[in-house]
C-alpha cells in the first residue's frame, strides 16, 4: 500500500469541499444536529435516521422528530404511528421507528436514560452497528472514532489505501 502525499489529500478534500458545497451545505446532517445541539441522544437517533437516506430528508426528519421528543422519555410518548409520520419520508421509516422507540427503551431501563458512551455498549442497542456507534461516539462525547460506511470502504480499496472485504 503506498502512502498518499499531502498534494493528493489535499485535491482530495477539495473535491469533497466542492460536492458539498454544491449541496448547500459542508455539514452533513447529523453533523448539523450534533452542532445544534451536542447531546449524545439526538446524535443517535438522527443516526438512526440517516441510514439509506438522503442528507436533505435526514434533517428535516430529525428536526421534526425533536420537535416532539428530544429524550428516551419523550420519545416513549409517541406511539410509533406518530414517529412514522414524524421521521417519514426517511427510508424504511416503519422500521426506524420501531428502532426508535426500542432504542429509547434500552437507553431507559438499561443505561439509566444515559447514551452509553463505548462502542461496545452502544451496539448493544437494536439497529446500532459500527458506523451509527464510531458516529455517536465522535459527534455526541468527542471520542476519537472513525465512522466508515460502505462508500468510504469502496473509496479506500479503490485509491489502494487498504484492502479489506468490509469496512
Amino acid at each position: 500500500m503506498t502512502p498518499i502525499d499531502e498534494h493528493a489529500w489535499d485535491s482530495l478534500f477539495h473535491r469533497f469541499r466542492s460536492a458539498l458545497e454544491k449541496q448547500g451545505s459542508l455539514l452533513p446532517s447529523v453533523s448539523l444536529i450534533a452542532k445544534e445541539h451536542g447531546d449524545p441522544f439526538r446524535i443517535l437517533i438522527a443516526t438512526v435516521v440517516s441510514l439509506r437516506t438522503r442528507d436533505a430528508v435526514t434533517l428535516k426528519a430529525s428536526r421534526s422528530l425533536f420537535s416532539r421528543a428530544k429524550t428516551p422519555d419523550e420519545v416513549l410518548e409517541l406511539s410509533e404511528e406518530e414517529i412514522q409520520k414524524l421521521i417519514f419520508p426517511a427510508a424504511f421509516y416503519k422500521t426506524k421507528a420501531k428502532t426508535i422507540r426500542a432504542i429509547s427503551r434500552m437507553i431507559l431501563d438499561e443505561f439509566d436514560g444515559v447514551v452509553p458512551d463505548t462502542q461496545k455498549e452502544l451496539m448493544r442497542l437494536p439497529g446500532v452497528g459500527v458506523k451509527t456507534a464510531n458516529l455517536t461516539l465522535n459527534l455526541g462525547f468527542g471520542i476519537d472514532a472513525i465512522c466508515v460506511d460502505c462508500h468510504v470502504h469502496r473509496i479506500a480499496n479503490r485509491l489502494g489505501w487498504i484492502a479489506a472485504g468490509t469496512p
